[in-house]
This record gives structure tokens, C-alpha cells and sequence, in this order.
């Protein structure tokens, strides 16, 4: 896998993610990636026009690329085990591991 299909893969992935997520937790009180975020210490952030604190959701992926010569679309990325795409083959199998680091802002429900 080339650098460009695993940025794309890598972004998409996370985009699809945290997309379902928030429709999964839609009219429970607490967004993601909400809009209006000025500033950041560490892991918190404030929204600025309800003065909520908003944390930093802090995600450290090791990724490990598999790819085969085959030719039977062997190409697929894994994350701890989890095998996302692609058929992987045990034969001539080549793998390359890689760190994603990223934060996705979350406001709590607020009392």
C-alpha cells in the first residue's frame, strides 16, 4: 500500500468513524467535534459561547499495513487484530507498521 492509499484509508476510517458515533449518541446531550472551540490545555478545550469544557478524545493507533503478491486484492489495513478490507494471504506477505496520532473534541452533557 502506497502512502497515499493509506492517508486516504487512514482519514476515511476515522471521518466514517466519527460520524457514526455521533449519530449513535444523536439527543443524548453530548456532541462531537462540536462547533464553537476556542483554546486548548492538554486535554480540554472551552466552547465559547456556553463556557462548557470540552475534552480532547486522544487516540494513538498503531497500524499494520499487510500486502501480498498475489494479486488478489491483498492490500488491508489492521489495528489490533481487526482486519479492515481486503483479502490477505499468508504467502510472500509483507508488513509495515505505522503510528496515527489524533485527538476528536467532546463535549460532555452538561448538568
Amino acid at each position: 500500500m502506497n502512502v497515499k492509499d493509506f492517508v486516504e484509508a487512514t482519514l476515511t476510517q476515522i471521518v466514517e468513524g466519527t460520524n457514526a458515533a455521533a449519530e449513535k449518541i444523536k439527543g443524548s446531550g453530548v456532541s462531537i467535534s462540536p462547533k464553537n472551540i476556542r483554546g486548548s490545555h492538554s486535554a480540554l478545550a472551552i466552547d465559547y459561547v456556553t463556557d462548557d469544557m470540552v475534552n480532547l478524545i486522544e487516540f494513538d493507533i498503531a497500524i499494520t499495513v499487510n500486502e501480498n503478491d498475489k494479486g488478489e486484492g491483498g492490500a488491508g489495513i489492521t489495528i489490533a487484530g481487526i482486519h479492515l478490507g481486503g483479502k490477505v494471504q499468508t504467502e510472500n506477505l509483507s508488513e509495515t507498521v505505522s503510528r496515527v496520532k489524533f485527538m476528536i473534541p467532546m463535549k460532555l452533557k452538561a448538568d
